[in-house]
């Protein structure tokens, strides 16, 4: 076997490294895609948990979301949406509470 010229030799190695680079490529797309569909699934089932919740404070209405913790109907929301608001109403399966 005779060894290789340096032209054949840049040749291999640059094949190599975009070969290479594809394959992270490619690794990459596919994780991106895993993650989505993940994702998908998830919030898929999480929202039938989601709610809408109306408040009003001493400065303004206040919209935002929350969602179920529990069977018994226990809510979370961010401080920012409920805080220290009051006459709230929660929207949930097309119907308000």
């Amino acid at each position: 076997m005779s060894p290789l010229s340096g032209s054949k030799r840049s040749v291999i190695a640059i094949a190599l490294i975009f070969w290479s680079g594809g394959s992270l490529l490619f690794a990459q797309e596919q994780s991106a895609t895993t993650i989505s569909e993940h994702v998908k699934e998830i919030f898929g089932r999480a929202a039938k948990a989601v709610v809408k919740i109306h408040g009003v404070d001493e400065h303004s209405e206040i919209c935002g979301t929350g969602f179920f913790i529990d069977p018994t109907g226990t809510l979370y929301t961010a401080y920012t949406v409920g805080g220290e608001a009051g006459n709230f109403s929660v929207e949930f399966g097309g119907k308000k509470y």
